[in-house]
């Protein structure tokens, strides 16, 4: 068995979020420089997104929001 003490969960926890972090990163350099547009969003808000994303987002709500002819 392992003894963790009660600070090696808040230790691991941290690391671990440094590692998606650094992923996140990554993968959004990445979908940048392929031009690609995506969102990440959770119940309703928008977390991040790339401006290609983003751009479409504002292009379509723009759009539907003036008058019909």
């Amino acid at each position: 068995m392992f003894d963790f003490s009660e600070e090696d969960p808040q230790i691991l926890g941290l690391g671990q979020a440094f590692n998606v972090s650094t992923l996140f990163s990554y993968f959004s350099e990445a979908a940048e420089a392929v031009d690609e547009g995506y969102l990440v969003t959770d119940t309703g808000k928008i977390w991040f997104g790339t401006s290609k994303a983003i751009r479409w987002l504002q292009d379509y709500f723009d759009d539907n929001e003036r008058e019909p002819r």
